[in-house]
């Protein structure tokens, strides 16, 4: 029982700095939804991207930020500001591979612990 409460205490945190993230990142989405083929480009992300959408596996925005290390130049934003918002992005991303790998151990953990 205390795993579980456990777990549902750093997901409550993980599920705050999500929504951190993503209101560091609505200015980001509203100057890329201006440019139709680099709002094509980067997933259609919503408004609610981080906390919606990230959580539903949609990853598409955060890959187009990995892969972008320089901010594309029709952008009307500050290159400081994306360049935190993409190493967020890209700690987030890490953070899920880390969830998923947990998720993984912890299934063969208890199914060595439990003989049938």
């Amino acid at each position: 029982m205390l795993e579980i409460f456990f777990i549902l205490i750093i997901l409550f945190f993980y599920w705050i700095f999500l929504i951190y993230v993503n209101g560091k990142a609505k200015n980001l989405v509203e100057s890329i939804r201006k440019h139709p083929e680099l709002d094509k480009l980067s997933g259609y992300p919503s408004n609610t991207y981080f906390f919606w959408e990230f959580i539903r596996l949609d990853y598409s925005f955060v890959i187009f930020l990995w892969k972008n290390k320089q901010m594309p130049q029709i952008l009307e934003f500050d290159f400081k500001e994306y360049s935190l918002i993409r190493n967020l992005a890209i700690f987030i991303i890490c953070l899920e591979v880390f969830r998923g790998l947990c998720i993984i151990l912890i299934f063969i953990f208890h199914q060595r612990n439990y003989n049938l």
